[in-house]
């Protein structure tokens, strides 16, 4: 699975429930991922790193009704790369849940 599976799930699983909710999701996803093309270097470390030995980092984004999610990225020289995008529910990244070419 990738970030990208991950973005059209949680968009489609909303956009049964709510148009409106979907747009307003993918609204905060996209407006944080502007963001985070300046300011990548200074999220935190993600919980999953050290177990699972990759350079991992986090950052949240939430909806406007108060839904968190979390990016989970790499940064490869200066080039963001976002890995996973999860609901704040979901567990903990698991080595096979991630790209095994980073």
């Amino acid at each position: 699975s990738s970030a990208k599976t991950d973005v059209d799930d949680i968009y489609c699983w909303l956009l049964s429930r709510s148009a409106k909710g979907a747009f307003n999701w993918y609204s905060a996803l996209s407006a944080r991922l502007e963001k985070l093309s300046s300011d990548a270097g200074g999220c935190a470390v993600a919980r999953e790193a050290h177990r699972l030995k990759r350079d991992l980092r986090e950052t949240y984004f939430k909806t406007r009704y108060g839904n968190r999610y979390r990016l989970i990225f790499t940064i490869v020289e200066s080039e963001v790369r976002i890995l996973r995008v999860r609901a704040l529910g979901q567990k903990l990244l698991r080595v096979k849940e991630l790209p095994s070419d980073e």
